[in-house]
């Protein structure tokens, strides 16, 4: 198991529930793993999690993001350096994963972040797969990113590091409210409580159904899919494969249930966070216009229209193939 630990107080909690695990259920082995985005001064951070580490007996990974390579990517994400952190972290995750034989990785997202997520996704238009917010459990390379406190509070966290005696530290951009995350935590949520009392709860509630909505989805989306989707094999080792969508099987359906396919397919073939309600639509305009081909980017990728058919391309194949 590897435990994603920054040194705030989620992830101590986290490292110090998998360490007390009984025998029987305790993982086999347990590393954690420490990342410096080189966007501020982190020693405080490494010396915690390196004590940490040290103090519950486990391995520790430490990875330096490259000067300017957050940057570069923030170029490329609709979400800029926030979410060209967030792409590069799990990159790293599921890198060290493999190489160190890790079957499971764990991280400290609680309650508070679910609804944070849900909100922000909410009003970034990217619809009811945006309200579902984060999943407990989904695959990331060859092993399984998990979430074992997303039910769990931010202060019932806080309340058992304080009861444990745990030491962590406070990550200071977590108070900069220039970030929209933290408006949302310290002065959106808090409004709403105000205004409306069990505000969170409600949020909670949405967010669930929207998950198990969303499931469904998913499943009817992929059982479609399997059926009109081909991979076409990339021409060398340095392009990505490409997926191709016959539209045939869509073009007449729902506008909402085409949508759903739509959007299964462009997450499958690798759209990720570019994804958004706007895109969608744009997409799904090629099937109905009337000339045969078009483009649309997505992020750094593009879908192409070729008579029936849509190509997806990774923005990886576009960038090398435009630096060879």
């Amino acid at each position: 198991m590897l435990v994603m630990c920054s040194g705030g107080v989620d992830s101590v909690v986290l490292a110090h529930l998998m360490r007390a695990l009984p025998r029987g259920s305790q993982p086999s082995t347990i590393g954690l793993l420490w990342l410096d985005h080189g966007l501020r001064d982190t020693t405080r951070d490494e010396h915690a999690v390196t004590d940490l580490a040290a103090a519950l007996g486990v391995e520790l990974h430490c990875v330096r993001c490259a000067p300017g390579e957050l940057a570069l990517q923030a170029r490329r994400d609709v979400s800029g350096v926030p979410g060209a952190a967030r792409t590069w972290r799990y990159h790293v995750a599921e890198t060290i994963a493999h190489d160190h034989g890790y079957s499971m990785i764990v991280t400290g997202h609680t309650a508070d972040d679910q609804i944070e997520t849900a909100l922000h996704r909410m009003l970034s238009s990217s619809g009811s797969h945006g309200l579902a917010g984060m999943r407990v459990a989904r695959p990331l390379g060859s092993a399984q990113l998990v979430r074992p406190l997303l039910t769990t509070t931010r202060d019932e966290v806080v309340a058992v590091a304080r009861e444990a005696g745990l030491a962590w530290v406070e990550d200071p951009s977590n108070i900069d409210t220039r970030f929209r995350r933290n408006e949302l935590r310290h002065r959106i949520i808090p409004a709403l409580d105000a205004a409306y009392p069990g505000a969170r709860h409600a949020i909670a509630r949405t967010t669930q159904r929207a998950a198990a909505q969303v499931s469904v989805e998913q499943s009817l989306a992929r059982a479609l899919l399997r059926a009109h989707t081909r991979v076409e094999p990339a021409s060398s080792p340095e392009v990505a494969d490409t997926s191709v969508l016959d539209t045939r099987s869509i073009h007449d359906l729902e506008p909402a249930a085409r949508h759903a396919v739509l959007a299964e397919w462009l997450r499958i073939a690798g759209a990720g966070r570019a994804l958004s309600t706007r895109t969608l639509h744009a997409v799904d305009a090629l099937i109905h216009q009337a000339a045969p081909t078009g483009v649309v980017a997505i992020g750094g990728a593009r879908v192409r229209r070729d008579g029936y058919d849509l190509t997806f391309t990774p923005h990886t194949s576009l960038h090398r193939k435009e630096s060879t």
